[in-house]
Formats: structure tokens, sequence, C-alpha cells
């Protein structure tokens, strides 16, 4: 079995467990960061009081997240005795390594829209729109949308080829889907120096 990488105390070092079992039971979900990677057992991850937790590689459904990764995930077991924490990842928040590879990452420009579907009978709320440098649609989902934008939109006001001033914030390599969300249109704002990208052809 593997540890949670916890520290051996030194004299007059305040064992961080007892804190830790209540501020971590089973069930509690918190943000950490991936501390180290090793093959074939798991990613461990800050949980508190320099004590890292597992998250077990059999566990995952794809890769181990890379050291560096933000992560959310779920206490699962926590075994003061053997000073080890078992969690389950619940999804990755960021990947450090994949935002700096990928340069579509934090870019702004305008999106032509392709697609706009309202929300309705609990599904849809979102607009598919192509962006330079990219052959798919990303997605623009309502929850990232300005409220004027998702009252149109559940009004049935979006065209298509219609342009919308949006920011890649999220990608997902596995998937290959790319997020957004709108920003201010800058030939709304005069003396905007923001960057853009031209809608794809």
């Amino acid at each position: 079995m593997i540890s949670g990488h916890a520290p051996t105390l030194v004299a007059g070092q305040e064992d961080p467990w007892p804190a830790l079992e209540k501020q971590f039971p089973p069930g509690k979900v918190f943000t950490g960061v991936v501390r180290h990677v090793i093959d074939s057992v798991g990613s461990f991850v800050t949980v508190d009081g320099g004590v890292n937790g597992l998250i077990p590689e059999r566990t995952l459904t794809g890769p181990c997240p890379p050291v560096g990764s933000r992560v959310e995930a779920r206490v699962t077991k926590m075994d003061r005795p053997n000073r080890k924490v078992n969690l389950r990842l619940i999804r990755v928040l960021d990947n450090l390594a994949a935002l700096s590879a990928n340069p579509l990452m934090g870019q702004q420009g305008y999106g032509r829209v392709v697609k706009a579907v309202p929300y309705k009978d609990g599904r849809g709320g979102f607009i598919l729109l192509e962006i330079s440098g990219r052959e798919r649609p990303a997605l623009l989902l309502a929850k990232d949308m300005s409220e004027e934008l998702r009252e149109d939109l559940n009004n049935e006001r979006v065209d298509v080829d219609e342009e919308i001033y949006v920011e890649v914030i999220r990608i997902e390599e596995d998937g290959d889907k790319v997020f957004l969300r709108e920003l201010p249109d800058p030939e709304d704002q005069p003396g905007s120096d923001e960057p853009t990208y031209q809608a794809a052809a």
C-alpha cells in the first residue's frame, strides 16, 4: 500500500492527523493540486497540513492528472492509524501542461454562430460557434453567457451567422471539445485594444 506521503514528525511538530480527520471526513469535496504522480499507482493531491491524498489510477477512466493540475476530489477514506487519505477524482479544473501546449487557450475574438439551441424542458441552452484555428464548432453554454444573450437565446433571437465576441476558457482534449464564454463586444467599447481573430469562413 502507498502512504499519503505524510512527513515524519519531528520534536515539537504538531500532528496534523486529528485535525485532518475532522476537516476531511469521507464524502468531503475539496480542491487541491497534484504534487506527485506514480505510474500504476495514481496522483497524489495536497489535502492539508503537508499531507497528500491518493487518487488511485485504477479508479480513473482516463490518464492520471499530471503534476501541477488543480483538481476537485472527494475523500473516500480517511485512514488515520495508517496515515493515508484515499480520494476519488471528480474533475480536473485545469491542466497546466495542457493549457500551455494548446495555443487556443485564452484566445479572444469573434465566433460565428452555426447553431443556437434554446433551453427547453431541462435540455439545451447553448450556442455552437465557429472560431479561427479550429475545424469543429466551439461550445458557448448558457451559464457563460450574459443575461441579455441568454434571454435572446431562449426567445430564439440568436441567428445563424451572427457574430459573438468570446474567449476560450476550457479545452477537453480527450473529447475534442472547446468551451467559450461571452465577453463584452470591443466595438461597443471605444479604445479597446483587445486581440481579435476572425471568424472561420
